[in-house]
Formats: structure tokens, sequence, C-alpha cells
């Protein structure tokens, strides 16, 4: 073997080993951008959309549960400001009125702020039944008690 056929020999391994290095590394980065790309495109989009629905679903929840309370609360035949307050969420207002009891909550935050009216038409008893409406956002009327 002369000299310079192992510098070769040598040269020619260098080249290969830098060769692949930058091979590996741009399959490296090609996987790091196509997993970021399925993440920001696909991954991300649906875990807000199943957050989201889950939320709605958390605030249905109250409002139903809120509303069986209004009705409890309504049972005696009076519905108190302490019985609205421990039966609502922090956020709420009561308009009464000669045919009814009005009760507008704020529910939710975010994408799932909803305003619930309860409506209890007068005479209030044990058999009270309790109208429920949303509409989404918040309620402007209602306002923050002490829990």
């Amino acid at each position: 073997m002369t000299p310079g056929t192992h510098s070769d020999t040598r040269r020619s391994w260098t080249a290969r080993l830098s060769g692949g290095a930058a091979l590996l590394l741009l399959v490296a980065l090609l996987t790091a951008a196509g997993l970021t790309f399925y993440v920001v495109e696909f991954a991300l989009p649906g875990h807000r959309e199943e957050t989201a629905a889950n939320e709605q679903d958390n605030v249905r929840r109250q409002i139903g549960s809120t509303a069986g309370a209004l009705g409890r609360a309504a049972g005696d035949g009076e519905l108190t400001d302490a019985e609205i307050g421990a039966a609502a969420p922090r956020h709420w207002a009561a308009h009464r009125s000669s045919d009814a009891v009005r009760v507008v909550a704020r529910f939710g935050g975010g994408e799932a702020l909803t305003c619930g009216t309860f409506t209890l038409p007068l005479p209030l008893g044990p058999t009270t039944a309790v109208r429920v409406s949303e509409r989404p956002g918040g309620c402007p009327e209602a306002t923050a008690h002490p829990s």
C-alpha cells in the first residue's frame, strides 16, 4: 500500500461518514417538521374541540343542577335570595314580578360562557316547574354575590 492510497481511503471513509451524518440530520429534521405539522394541524384542533364539548357538557349539567335546586327551594312557597344564592353560581340576579320569579345566572367561561334563565311561575310550591332557557355569552345583569 502506498502512502497516498492510505490517505485516499481515509478521506473516502471520512466523506462517507460525513455524508451519512448529514443524511441522518436531514431525516431527523424532516421527521421533527412532520411531527410539528401533525400536532399543529390535527392533534391540537381536535383536542380544542373535545375540550370545548366537555366544557359545554359541564355547563349544561350545572344548569340542570341549578334548575333542580331552585325547584326544591321553591317547594315551601317562597324563594329567598339566600336560597337562590345556595342554588346558583356566584354571578346571578333575581327579578320578581306578579306572575313569576326569574333568575339569570352566568355559567362557564371562555368559549362555554352561557347565560341561563330560570323562570318559576307563581304561586310557588311543591309542584313548581322550572322553565330553563340558555343563551351564549355572559349575563350583564348577573352580579357577583358572596359564595
